[in-house]
């Protein structure tokens, strides 16, 4: 009898020890979690030198208009919030300005320019801006830019995890790498990739694509596009 009342007490101690292993293990997990947010939140954007490096390929016939192909002007613009890369793109007379080389540029961290020739390729090794964790790309089609024009993309970082158990994360932003292809009308394909392979690289806030284990690619394309 005794020997059954211990091995109850034992059994039922066991089961105690087991439940709050796994709570602690749940917690644990939800912890980890947090601490990565932090890391990127807190992640320091500061200058680069060369840190963006787009290639960008231009078809023949670029920019149609009156069935004859023209040169593209390339904005690239970087800036700390989304919302202001939006609110630039909201504004046609800002952006014709811009193109024409008259606009301000308040709240744009950098602003670079490229006229591409039909049938270009070129590869160009932008600096990353201190304090930049957005870019956007902006094609100058005839009559004025749309959204099949353009690209918005946050600037990557590389996440590391330190320790096992009580584990922390660090993070910091790394180079990119952008392949755009300007088509008849718009801007047919781009990708976009950053780290090597084993790294764990993150686009905060970029739609659809968050999380990236390994060397990180991404692409979009407007090849359907049609216009006469």
């Amino acid at each position: 009898m005794n020997n059954i009342n211990f091995y109850s007490v034992i059994k039922r101690r066991f089961l105690i020890l087991t439940v709050i292993l796994v709570i602690s293990g749940c917690s644990h997990s939800i912890s980890n979690d947090e601490k990565r947010l932090q890391a990127i939140e807190q992640a320091k954007p500061v200058y680069a030198s060369n840190a963006i490096r787009l290639k960008i390929t231009a078809v023949p016939q670029l920019n149609v208009f009156n069935n004859m192909s023209n040169s593209c002007t390339i904005l690239i613009a970087q800036a700390e919030k989304r919302e202001q890369l939006d609110k630039l793109l909201a504004n046609p007379v800002l952006l014709r300005n811009l193109f024409a080389g008259t606009g301000a540029t308040e709240q744009i961290l950098q602003l670079d320019n490229y006229v591409m020739m039909p049938g270009q390729s070129v590869s160009l090794h932008i600096d990353r801006a201190e304090q930049a964790r957005y870019i956007a790309l902006i094609a100058g089609y005839y009559p004025m830019p749309d959204s099949t024009h353009t690209r918005v993309l946050s600037l990557p970082l590389r996440l590391e995890q330190h320790g096992w158990w009580n584990s922390a994360w660090s993070a910091e932003f790394v180079p990119m790498r952008i392949n755009l292809t300007l088509g008849r009308y718009a801007i047919t394909r781009s990708d976009f990739s950053a780290g090597n392979t084993g790294d764990e690289v993150v686009f905060p806030g970029q739609p659809g694509q968050i999380d990236f284990p390994g060397q990180t690619t991404e692409s979009s394309s407007n090849e359907s596009v049609l216009r006469k």
